[in-house]
């Protein structure tokens, strides 16, 4: 189980090259409302992109970290202290957010 405090830059993301469940609980609720709204953008098949995924976030005061700091939060994490390498995360399908509202 993992506890995302509100507006702490996060990532999620599976590694390997099976795929993954990934079950979510988000409290407050109002969270919830961003998978729903991005459940319609790309319910019909529609691959999940970057730009759609930015969109969809703007709607609940969430805006996706930039490449360069998601690297250095990854690299150094939130205090600026280098991460021991098996604490550094990374892989494919990855999302990164930092929010004002609940994650």
């Amino acid at each position: 189980m993992v506890t995302v405090p509100v507006r702490l830059p996060h990532k999620f993301s599976n590694p390997f090259d099976e795929e993954a469940v990934f079950i979510n609980t988000a409290t407050p609720g109002f969270f919830v409302r961003y998978f729903e709204h991005l459940e319609n953008l790309i319910g019909d098949g529609k691959v999940l992109t970057p730009e759609i995924n930015a969109e969809a976030l703007k709607r609940f005061a969430t805006v996706p970290l930039p490449p360069a700091d998601v690297e250095r939060l990854q690299e150094r994490g939130m205090n600026g202290e280098k991460l021991a390498k098996g604490m550094q995360n990374g892989g494919k399908g990855t999302g990164n957010a930092i929010n004002g509202a609940a994650v």
